[in-house]
C-alpha cells in the first residue's frame, strides 16, 4: 500500500465472509505480520454488497470495529474485533478494510494476513460501541453477574450523555446485571458542544477512507508549516470539479445539527499565488462520502489572483443548516470544505472553529475587510438594531469605504441600508467593502495575463484583440506607453468586439461613480465612425456579460492616426467589472487605463456627438460592399392581421447573425399608425 497513489485507487479491501445475519454479534480473529512499513495500519470492518462495496445504501461501516497494527509487528500476532451486524438490503458480505494510521503522503506498508476466522458470539454479552473512532468494548458475562460499565468515553467536540440501546439515543440502557438472554450492543450518546476548534494537529482522516472520496490526497493534504495545516496544491494534478476535505480531530468529523445556526471561523493563506481565482465553500454531507447527500452551508469566499501570499487571514461566516438532508432519521451533517479553481496556487487552511448560536438568538457576521474598528459579529434577539454599532466611515489605509453589503440569491452584492441593519431570523452575512481609490490596468500585470490564459471555452477578449507584447518580433515599443504590454485591437474584423479590462481583485465598486482615463492610439482604419465605449460587466473572464449603458469615452473621429491621446469619462458603475468595445476595421492600441473613485459631486460626462458605426463589410479603401442599408418601410414588415396587443416580432440583420427583437418584452416597440 502506498499513500501517494491512494487518491486514484480503491481502498485496500478483502472480502472475508458472506451471508451475514443482521443484529448478530460476531467475533473476527486474524493473524497479521508486517514486513515493512513506516506507519501503523488500521484494520476496520465494513459490510456491503458482495459485488460492490461502494453501494452506499447497502454499506455499513462499523465505527468501533477496528484494530491498529503497529508498524513494528515483525512477528505473527493475533488480532480480535467484535461487532454487531447491521445488514442493509443485499449488503450481507463482510469486508476487512486496510488503511494507514498516518495521513502523510509518504506513508507505505507491506503486511501479511492469515487465518481469518468469523464466529457468532452467544449471549450473555454486552458490547459498548463508543462511536468515537475507538475500538468497541466487548463485555462477556454470566447469568446474574453484574454488568461492569466502562469509563465514560470521550469524543472531541462532544460531551458524553450516557449509553443507549439505539444510535438515535431515544432509549437509555438501564440494565445492571446479565441474564441468559442478554446479548446486545449499546451505543454512546453525545451532545455536541457549543464550540470546537479543529487545529489539524491530530488529524486522522485518510484519502478514500472507507469511501471513494473523503480526502483528495493529490491536491489536499497535511502540510507541515510550523504546525499541521490542510494544504490544497493546485500546481499539479487536482480535481477540476472540486477538491474537498473533511474537518476532523483524529477520525472524529465535525458535525452540525439541522435547524441550528453556526458560525464558522477559519484561517487561510496562499503560499503560492493562484493564476485563476479560487473559491472556498462549506458543505454538510454524508459522513463517509462527500459526494452523497451534500448540502451547501455557505455561498463561499473567492480568493483573487491579486491576493498577497504568506499572509494569514481570518474569515468568519454564519451558516444555516435548514437544508441538511435527513434520511430515515440519519442526518448527513458532516462538515466539509470544498475548493474550486485556484490554478497554479497553493492554499493552506488552519484553526477551523465551529460555534453554535444559542437557541432563540439571531446572528449577523461581519466580514470586516481588514478594518479593526468594525465589530465582527452581532448576536441577539430578532429585530435588534445594530446600525449604531457599525462605524459610519471606517478606515483602511489606502482604501475607500463604499458601504456595508449583503448578497442576494445570485451572489450579487446588495447595499445594506441603516433601516435594514437589524437581526433577522435567518443568519446574516455582512460585507464591509473597501476599494482602492484608483484601480489601474496597464496590461503588464500577471492578473491580466493569467486571465487571458485561464479559460478554455471563453476568453477575456474577442478574436480581433491581442495582448500586445512590444518585445515580440515585428512589434514596436511605440505601441505601449508604459511597461511592455498594451491591449491591441487589430482592426481586421468588421464586427464590434469587446475586451474585459479589469480582473477579480483588481475590480471597481458596483453602484459607485468613477472617472476612467486611458491612453489611446489609432492605427490603420477604414472609417472614422463609432467610438471606444465602456460598459459595466458581470464577468472578469468574458466580455459580453454587460449590464447598463454603453458610455462613449472617445469618438474614433477625434483620434489622429499614429498619435497617443489621453481621454477620460465619468460614469456610474453598475457592476464590478468593465468591458471595453471598439468598432470594426479600426486598429487601436490602448494602455494605462485608470479608474478613479469620485464622489457624487463630480458631474457625469456628457457624450460627444459621433456617427454610430454600422457593421458591414468594406473593401481595402473603406467602401461598403454588397447591399447598402436602406430605410425600412414599417408597412412592409408588419402583418396587419395581428390583433391589438399581439407581440410584434422583427428580425434585424446584424454582423454576427440575426437578432430577434420582441416588442412585448420591451426589447423594441414599433408603433404602426393607422392609415388615414
Amino acid at each position: 500500500m502506498y499513500m501517494n497513489i491512494r487518491a486514484r485507487e480503491y481502498d485496500h479491501t478483502a472480502q472475508v465472509a458472506r451471508n451475514l445475519t443482521t443484529d448478530t454479534a460476531y467475533r473476527l480473529s486474524f493473524w497479521v505480520k508486517v514486513n515493512d512499513a513506516n506507519t501503523d495500519i488500521d484494520v476496520r470492518l465494513v459490510s456491503g454488497h458482495r459485488s460492490n462495496i461502494w453501494v452506499l445504501d447497502q454499506r455499513t461501516i462499523y465505527d468501533g470495529a477496528k484494530v491498529t497494527v503497529s508498524k513494528d509487528t515483525d512477528e505473527w500476532v493475533e488480532k480480535v474485533i467484535y461487532f454487531t451486524s447491521n445488514v442493509k438490503g443485499d449488503g450481507d458480505t463482510l469486508y476487512m478494510v486496510f488503511n494507514f494510521h498516518s495521513s502523510e503522503i509518504s506513508a507505505y506498508a507491506d503486511a501479511l494476513v492469515d487465518n481469518v476466522l468469523l464466529e457468532e458470539v452467544a449471549p450473555p454479552y454486552v458490547m459498548f460501541d463508543t462511536l468515537n473512532g475507538e475500538e468497541a468494548i466487548f463485555l462477556k458475562g454470566k447469568d446474574g453477574e453484574k454488568i461492569k460499565f466502562p469509563e465514560a468515553p470521550k469524543k472531541f467536540g462532544s460531551t458524553f450523555k450516557g449509553w443507549y440501546v439505539d444510535k438515535a439515543c431515544t432509549e437509555k440502557f438501564t440494565a445492571t446485571t446479565f441474564t441468559e438472554e442478554t446479548g446486545l450492543t449499546v451505543y454512546a450518546g453525545y451532545s455536541l458542544n457549543n464550540s470546537a476548534i479543529y487545529t489539524f494537529e491530530n488529524y486522522g482522516l485518510k484519502p478514500n477512507a472507507l469511501s471513494p472520496g473523503k480526502y483528495h490526497m493529490e491536491d489536499a493534504k497535511l502540510k507541515k508549516a510550523g504546525s499541521n495545516v490542510i494544504e490544497f496544491d493546485r500546481t499539479g494534478k487536482y480535481n477540476p470539479g472540486m477538491s474537498f476535505v473533511g474537518i476532523a480531530h483524529g477520525t472524529v468529523q465535525a458535525q452540525v445539527q439541522k435547524g441550528d445556526v453556526y458560525i464558522i471561523t477559519y484561517k487561510y493563506r496562499l503560499t503560492k499565488a493562484v493564476t485563476g481565482n479560487l473559491k472556498m465553500s462549506w458543505y454538510a454531507a454524508h459522513i463517509d462520502n462527500f459526494w452523497a447527500y451534500r448540502s451547501e452551508l455557505s455561498s463561499g469566499l473567492t480568493v483573487s489572483m491579486n491576493e498577497k501570499t504568506g499572509v494569514w487571514k481570518t474569515v468568519s461566516l454564519a451558516v444555516d443548516t435548514s437544508n441538511i438532508n435527513v434520511r430515515d432519521g440519519v442526518m448527513d451533517n458532516a462538515v466539509y470544505l470544498g475548493i474550486t479553481g485556484g490554478k497554479g496556487g497553493i492554499l493552506q487552511i488552519d484553526d477551523v472553529k465551529i460555534t453554535r448560536v444559542p437557541k432563540g438568538q439571531c446572528i449577523a457576521v461581519v466580514n470586516t475587510g481588514g478594518c479593526s474598528s468594525i465589530p465582527d459579529m452581532f448576536i441577539g434577539k430578532e429585530g435588534t438594531d445594530f446600525s449604531k454599532k457599525l462605524p459610519k466611515n471606517p478606515e483602511v489605509k489606502g482604501m475607500k469605504f463604499v458601504g456595508y453589503f449583503t448578497k442576494d440569491a445570485s451572489q450579487k452584492y446588495v447595499l445594506l441600508t441603516e433601516e435594514n441593519m437589524k437581526l433577522r431570523k435567518e443568519p446574516l452575512n455582512i460585507y464591509a467593502r473597501f476599494f482602492n481609490e484608483k484601480v489601474g490596468q496597464n496590461f503588464d500585470g500577471e492578473d491580466f495575463k493569467n486571465a487571458v490564459d485561464s479559460m478554455d471555452g471563453f476568453t477575456v477578449f474577442d478574436f480581433d484583440y491581442e495582448h500586445y507584447d512590444s518585445q515580440s518580433s515585428g512589434n514596436s515599443k511605440d505601441n505601449v506607453t508604459s511597461g511592455r504590454y498594451s491591449l491591441h485591437r487589430k482592426g481586421e474584423s468588421r464586427h464590434v468586439e469587446g475586451s474585459v479590462i479589469l480582473t477579480l481583485g483588481n475590480n471597481i465598486s458596483e453602484t459607485s461613480r468613477y472617472t476612467v482615463t486611458m491612453k489611446v492610439k489609432l492605427g490603420k482604419h477604414l472609417h472614422t465612425d463609432g467610438a471606444i465605449k465602456i460598459v459595466s460587466g458581470r464577468s472578469y473572464l468574458y466580455p459580453w456579460t454587460w449590464t447598463g449603458d454603453f458610455y462613449p469615452v472617445v469618438p474614433i473621429a477625434d483620434l489622429k492616426e499614429g498619435e497617443w491621446v489621453e481621454v477620460s469619462y465619468t460614469f456610474n458603475s453598475v457592476e464590478g467589472f468593465v468591458t471595453l468595445t471598439t468598432p470594426g476595421y479600426c486598429e487601436l492600441f490602448i494602455d494605462d487605463v485608470v479608474f478613479t473613485l469620485v464622489d457624487e459631486k463630480t458631474p457625469l460626462s456628457t457624450p460627444k456627438e459621433y456617427t454610430e458605426y454600422v457593421t458591414v463589410p468594406r473593401d481595402e479603401n473603406g467602401n461598403v460592399l454588397g447591399i447598402v442599408n436602406k430605410p425600412i418601410d414599417i408597412d412592409t414588415i408588419i402583418d396587419e392581421s395581428l390583433g391589438k396587443g399581439a407581440p410584434i416580432v422583427l428580425y434585424v440583420a446584424i454582423g454576427a447573425g440575426a437578432l430577434l427583437i420582441i416588442a412585448a418584452v420591451v426589447l423594441l416597440i414599433v408603433l404602426k399608425k393607422k392609415k388615414a
